[in-house]
């Protein structure tokens, strides 16, 4: 079994353990190479990835990964179809490769066929599927080139679902980029609502964010808000409609509401 890990990460048929002493595990079906052990064979047990020794953090999409390393290098593995490797090719790969990016970077994040990384100066580089110009840019609909995000600057976080793209400024400012499928970018706009430049999200300011099919963010405050597809329950909210704008969700151990004030002004 596996013991003392310092962080775990899966995604449908592939599943990634750092362990406290540095080493990296993976295991799963291994379809494009996405163990990244330089193979396509199916690994059913824990299967060290050398290559990946002392990642600081692990991203995984469609059959692909991101490691973030100490020194601030990217590499990516697997399912490249849309280049969401960020090599300059569309070649899949399951040996672990460098992604072109100009500086070190601080943060990772990737979809099913986009990924961004955070750069160390709080800017942001984005790449891969590009079919609805989710990538903001009007090129091919796969871009395998990293290139840099119009709008965003002294970024502290970024997350990533499915084209889109979300980024929290040091300030706590949330912004959002992409398509709105399910309302997930939380501006309040209907599904077909396209942020081809990332746009400000109602909400603040934001001390983490988690990005999945729903969006669930905590404020500096303490409080939990979600929105997005929410057929699965996904938001928390009790519901089962979609939601298009942040929603506080109440759950019994945050913090109670602060009472109102009576206003001066009467």
């Amino acid at each position: 079994g596996i013991e003392s890990a310092q962080f775990a990460r899966a995604h449908y048929d592939t599943n990634f353990v750092r362990l406290e002493d540095g080493r990296v595990v993976a295991w799963g079906a291994n379809i494009a190479g996405s163990l990244g052990d330089g193979t396509r064979t199916p690994r059913p047990e824990p299967t060290e990835i050398p290559t990946l020794a002392g990642a600081i953090d692990i991203r995984l999409g469609l059959s692909c990964g991101l490691a973030l390393m100490p020194d601030g290098a990217v590499l990516s593995w697997g399912f490249n179809g849309y280049g969401q490797a960020g090599d300059g090719t569309l070649e899949s790969s399951s040996t672990p490769r460098a992604v072109l990016l100009p500086q070190a970077a601080s943060g990772i994040s990737i979809g099913t066929d986009t990924a961004a990384a955070l750069l160390v100066d709080g800017t942001v580089m984005s790449w891969g599927g590009n079919d609805f110009g989710e990538l903001g840019r009007h090129r091919p609909p796969r871009d395998p080139t990293p290139t840099l995000e119009r709008g965003l600057a002294d970024i502290r976080q970024i997350g990533s679902s499915n084209g889109k793209l979300f980024a929290i400024r040091r300030d706590g400012a949330l912004f959002a980029r992409g398509p709105n499928d399910s309302g997930i970018l939380g501006v309040g706009k209907p599904s077909d609502f396209l942020a081809e430049h990332p746009v400000r999200v109602n909400i603040g300011p934001v001390a983490q964010m988690f990005v999945g099919y729903a969006v669930h963010v905590i404020t500096e405050r303490g409080h939990r808000y979600g929105w997005g597809y929410n057929a699965s329950r996904l938001v928390g909210d009790g519901g089962w409609r979609d939601v298009r704008s942040p929603k506080r969700l109440f759950i019994p151990w945050d913090p109670a509401p602060e009472p109102l004030k009576a206003d001066a002004s009467r």
